[in-house]
């Protein structure tokens, strides 16, 4: 052994030997620290998992049910508080001769001036002789809508339509929001009133009303009611309701309603969808789509 190989300084073996096995112990040491911190960490994660989980099932869900119950709780109007009564601002009995005898349609165009209360209520047409039908409605916010009671096979005279056992719900603003939201349906591509030649190769053509419902909503709805009324100027020349079933998201769908006569000077056609958007059961459910397009897909194959 050469000066060079022998330590220098004054180093006792019980030194030389805690050195050699920390050298040879350190990464061992890392490994083993590493190791705990990862548990440690995972650790946290599992219990910051297991926290949110709970608070989600014990807080949040009865949070979010309270919220939306309390979105459409159903209130009077406070003392002093100005509502707008439900108003008419149209009305009228058509008529048209069919083969075997004369069909009545009974409409009025009813609105809601309240710019925060929605209004529920029964509709009821009467006449001298009686009540004709009572059906129970609803108007959003600022809605105007018709009422229709068609196919009437006796002279109703002069009826009389009355809004009774009304219920007001004030609505916040963020539902109101929602409700605007969810209606954002368009009417395009719209024809208020065309004749074809019938296809029979008859005298009579077809008269019809085209147009395009457009839905641009992430929402399926089961039902859509569309009344439809030609007007000539502000005058209701005839009226029906058209109503359309399970209507999808983002769906364009071509819509045609058919009259039993030809009508002379229209120059517009009222179309204003009608659904009640706060009701649950407006819409489709998730597990309703997956099901008829695995119903779909089973027949195709």
């Amino acid at each position: 052994m050469t000066d060079g190989d022998v330590p220098q300084g004054d180093l006792s073996e019980k030194q030389l030997k805690e050195g050699y096995w920390y050298v040879t112990h350190i990464l061992n040491a890392k490994k083993g620290i590493a190791g705990v911190s990862i548990a440690i960490v995972a650790c946290i994660w599992v219990f910051a998992l297991i926290f949110s989980i709970f608070l989600y099932l014990v807080f949040l869900t009865p949070y979010r049910a309270t919220l939306n119950e309390l979105k459409t709780a159903v209130v009077q109007p406070l003392p002093g508080e100005l509502v707008h009564p439900l108003t008419q601002s149209a009305s009228g009995v058509l008529s048209r001769q069919t083969v075997d005898a004369t069909l009545y349609t009974l409409f009025v165009e009813v609105e809601n001036k309240n710019t925060t209360y929605r209004a529920d209520f029964d509709g009821v047409f009467t006449t001298s002789s009686g009540e004709l039908k009572s059906v129970r409605e609803f108007l959003m916010p600022g809605e105007k809508k018709y009422i229709i009671l068609p196919s009437l096979y006796q002279d109703p005279g002069t009826p009389i339509f009355e809004m009774n056992n009304t219920i007001w719900t004030r609505l916040s603003e963020r539902t109101l929001v929602d409700v605007r939201k969810k209606l954002n349906l368009i009417i395009s591509d719209e024809i208020p009133f065309m004749s074809t030649p019938s296809s029979r190769g008859g005298v009579e053509g077809i008269y019809k009303t085209t147009f395009r419902l457009v839905n641009n909503t992430g929402y399926g709805y089961r039902e859509i009611r569309l009344p439809i009324a030609l007007k000539s100027g502000t005058q209701v020349t005839a009226i029906q309701q058209v109503i359309l079933q399970n209507v999808r998201p983002s769906e364009s769908r071509a819509v045609e309603a058919r009259w039993p006569q030809e009508f002379q000077g229209i120059d517009d056609a009222d179309i204003t969808p009608v659904i009640d958007v706060l009701d649950p059961q407006a819409f489709f459910l998730q597990e309703e789509r997956m099901q008829r397009h695995f119903d779909s897909d089973r027949q195709i194959r």
